[in-house]
């Protein structure tokens, strides 16, 4: 049974693209992250405060990953009716991914199809959009807007009725709705695998999540999904 009683569920039939983004801190982030740094006031032991203060940094350095004018993209990937496929920095340049990003974008767009994602217009549009931005790269015309985003089918903005419910995690949407979805890793570990070059984990994960928000997608009715051929 479809999630039909939604407008959103009107995509079903035409045309879309699935996507996710995996994020990292930007390179040389240190010198963007200005909040200063106390250990408590009573602390005296120098090695305590240094390594409290290091340790409070670290934090802010991985929390960039999440911060769409302090992060750069892992990884992308997408979802197409009839194939699937993911990249990371481990074989592509972020520029690379972006303009590839964007050309699927267009052909989806002059189809007259949708993008469809989970959160994507508060984190992945956002931040692609922005990415984009800072590196040069031209964009086709996306609506971002919390009550006006035509062409962009959000899967969370679905699932609470545009924010007026509590959000929840797409592993819990998943298991709530049947979906399989493969937890192994978990998204907070993307940005130190991505920092140790653990890049085929960084994939599994993007690969996981697409698959996830594919298949949830089409339990809510949202899109028809033929058998997906992997492409390498």
């Amino acid at each position: 049974m479809g999630y039909s009683n939604d407008p959103s569920a009107q995509v079903l039939g035409r045309p879309w693209l699935v996507f996710d983004i995996e994020t990292m801190s930007l390179l040389g982030v240190e010198q963007y992250i200005t909040e200063p740094i106390e250990a408590p006031s009573n602390w005296k032991d120098p090695d305590k405060i240094a390594r409290y203060i290091a340790e409070a940094r670290q934090r802010q350095i991985e929390k960039a990953a999440l911060d769409l004018d302090l992060c750069e993209i892992a990884a992308i990937g997408i979802s197409l009716p009839l194939a699937a496929y993911t990249q990371t920095r481990g074989t592509t340049s972020e520029e690379d991914m972006l303009r590839g990003f964007w050309r699927f974008t267009q052909n989806t767009q002059s189809e007259g199809g949708v993008l469809v994602g989970f959160n994507i217009l508060s984190f992945d549009l956002p931040i692609l959009l922005r990415r984009s931005l800072y590196l040069g790269i031209e964009t086709p015309p996306i609506a971002v807007d919390k009550y006006r985003h035509d062409g962009v089918v959000d899967v969370l903005d679905v699932l609470t009725f545009s924010g007026k419910v509590q959000m929840r995690s797409l592993a819990f949407y998943c298991r709530r709705f049947g979906v399989p979805f493969d937890d192994s890793i978990d998204g907070a570990q993307i940005p130190g695998l991505a920092a140790a070059g653990l890049w085929d984990h960084v994939e599994t994960h993007a690969r996981a999540d697409m698959a996830a928000i594919t298949a949830l997608a089409a339990r809510l009715g949202l899109i028809y999904v033929p058998t997906l051929e992997p492409v390498a």
